[in-house]
């Protein structure tokens, strides 16, 4: 209970309106953000050249990747809707709650190493792998990957089915 209290003063409640940049491409290394009222858009690129990549909603965080990797932020998150509201955690914060989480990312590297997709990776391997992943998650018949277009990302399924649909999704 201590722990939670100590989590929620550290955080700041920041709203936006639709079309507000919510995380440039400098900024995603300064916070992370959970949405919990309405929803943003990330895209890649910038004017018209640029691209939806995905869209994220109620309780799920955007920032993390530039935080965990120390890799660059290289996309824009925009409020997608009327009102939008997040929650902010200091980048050093989050460090410091990373010794919290260590079990959460030591069995995603145990899933990993398991897959046929990893077989024969080191731990050290491993460890950037699962640094570099982000958790999605999907609703029942959303689709996720269309085949044909260009591979922004990789996949690798946690808990679920998914369903190959050819043609029109009939």
């Amino acid at each position: 209970d201590n722990l939670l209290v100590q989590i929620g003063s550290r955080l700041t409640e920041h709203g936006y309106i639709k079309g507000d940049v919510v995380i440039t491409e400098e900024g995603g290394r300064k916070s992370l953000l959970m949405i919990v009222e309405g929803s943003v858009t990330e895209y890649d690129g910038s004017g018209p050249a640029r691209v939806a990549l995905r869209q994220v909603g109620r309780f799920e965080f955007i920032g993390e990747r530039p935080i965990l990797t120390g890799a660059p932020a290289n996309t824009v998150f925009e409020a997608s809707e009327g009102a939008c509201v997040a929650l902010a955690m200091p980048r050093s914060d989050v460090l410091s709650a990373l010794p919290l989480v260590q079990p959460v990312l030591d069995d995603h590297m145990k899933n990993l190493a398991a897959s046929a997709l990893f077989p024969s990776s080191t731990e050290e391997e491993l460890i950037k792998l699962v640094e570099a992943f982000q958790e999605e998650h999907f609703s029942k018949k959303q689709r996720f990957v269309l085949e044909g277009a260009s591979a922004k990302k990789l996949y690798v399924v946690k808990a679920g089915d998914v369903e190959a649909v050819a043609g029109k999704g009939k």
